[in-house]
């Protein structure tokens, strides 16, 4: 819609802001919509590159040596401590991102034998920042 308005400078015409609010709210939305894309693909990026030492599961079995658990953790990446009292190995390992951070801990149950008698992964997502 175009009016004339006397003493504007721009040729005395003056486009109705209704016009403009419209295309503002349009690119507000493709902008969140763009911003909610890009966080939901760095999360399945950031989620599968995390998921590369999902595989511990399958190296780490039960019957396989403390030794061995403790050679694939540190392999992948993974921080080790022993914990003498729960009688298990315990493996961090923090991927960071933008705006989402990957933390995966593995917990690596030991018989009395110091075999390993069950594997438990845990994966969080959190903000980073």
């Amino acid at each position: 819609m175009v009016s004339t308005e006397a003493g504007h400078p721009h040729g005395n015409r003056r486009i109705s802001l209704g016009v403009f609010s419209y295309i503002n709210n349009a690119s507000r939305w493709t902008k969140s919509l763009v911003s909610l894309l890009a966080v939901l693909f760095l999360a399945v990026f950031l989620a599968a590159k995390a998921g590369r030492c999902n595989h511990i599961r399958e190296k780490i079995v039960p019957g396989s040596t403390a030794q061995s658990a403790e050679s694939e953790l540190k392999n992948c990446g993974f921080r080790v401590t022993f914990d003498e009292e729960k009688k298990s190995l315990d493996g961090d390992k923090m991927v960071p991102g933008s705006p989402v951070s990957v933390r995966t801990q593995v917990t690596v149950k030991l018989d009395p034998n110091n075999k390993v008698s069950k594997v438990v992964v845990t994966t969080t997502f959190m903000p980073s920042g």
